[in-house]
């Protein structure tokens, strides 16, 4: 059956993996935390969604770039904060995922016992917060951008100018980095061998409870922001829409179609809170 055929395979990998041992006689796995036939079972199958995810999350966020990348018309500030949003999803089904579905799933199934290696742990700790903070803060830049939109239509060319998205960009991506490569001090990994190879094992708790704050408050803000626009667009919509007819009537037909992304975004930020709710 599929374990007795797990376990022949899982002897002979052990056989070659067995020597690669380190300094301080750190295996890459501890044969005292072996998985159970249950426990396999249960691998596999988070093995096969994982395939699943990575395929999805790859191929369609593909397609938005290439299709940004062909279409000059649609690009505009909104499509800048979306394909930074696409390409930090890319990156994690492309990179992140792929690792942390060899350590989670490919090493246990095939050598019968899990990760225990402290290096591996901390570069899949890093690099799967990593991504969830730049995706977070992505959709935060997402909802200032549809916020100043919806709620300041006549000030949003002044205001969401293209250098002024970049700006806002690059410091996302400054700030997540910055907050993050902190973990590679030894002060702030804990990870001992025989422990589950999770977050909460490897970054230093308070530090951890900081990172799980920037996840918090941005959420929340994207929350209250959303809630904002949607009774701005319900309360006065009409209102705006007539005002700015009487200035350049294709605005007033661009403001309509900002609903129709914002309705958009905010099923990108439902569908996100299912996908990352888990590591929340």
């Amino acid at each position: 059956d599929m374990y007795n055929t797990t376990s022949i395979i899982a002897d002979e990998i052990q056989s070659t993996l067995g020597p690669m041992i380190d300094a301080n006689h750190t295996r890459i796995y501890n044969n005292t935390t072996s998985i159970t036939a249950d426990e396999i079972q249960e691998l596999w199958v988070h093995f096969i969604i994982a395939i699943f995810l990575i395929s999805f999350i790859t191929v369609g966020n593909s397609l938005i770039l290439w299709t940004v990348y062909k279409i000059e018309s649609i690009r505009s500030v909104t499509s800048l904060f979306i394909v930074n949003l696409s390409l930090v999803d890319f990156l994690t089904g492309a990179i992140v995922l792929p690792i942390t579905m060899t350590i989670n799933y490919i090493i246990p199934l095939f050598t019968g016992n899990y990760v225990q290696n402290k290096y591996y742990c901390i570069v899949k700790a890093f690099l799967l917060t990593l991504f969830l903070l730049l995706s977070v803060f992505g959709l935060i830049g997402i909802a200032i951008e549809r916020y100043i939109a919806i709620v300041f239509p006549l000030r949003y060319v002044s205001l969401m100018t293209v250098k002024n998205a970049k700006i806002i960009i690059v410091s996302i991506w400054v700030y997540v980095l910055s907050m993050m490569l902190v973990i590679f001090i030894n002060d702030l990994n804990v990870y001992e061998t025989g422990q589950q190879c999770i977050n909460d094992n490897v970054i230093e708790q308070s530090y951890y409870l900081f990172i799980k704050l920037n996840i918090f408050v941005p959420i929340l803000i994207i929350f209250v922001v959303y809630t904002k626009i949607a009774w701005v667009a319900y309360k006065h919509r009409a209102q705006i829409i007539s005002e700015l007819a009487s200035i350049d009537n294709a605005r007033a037909v661009a403001y309509k179609n900002e609903h129709s992304i914002m309705k958009a975004t905010i099923i990108v930020n439902v569908v996100f809170m299912i996908m990352y709710g888990q590591f929340l």
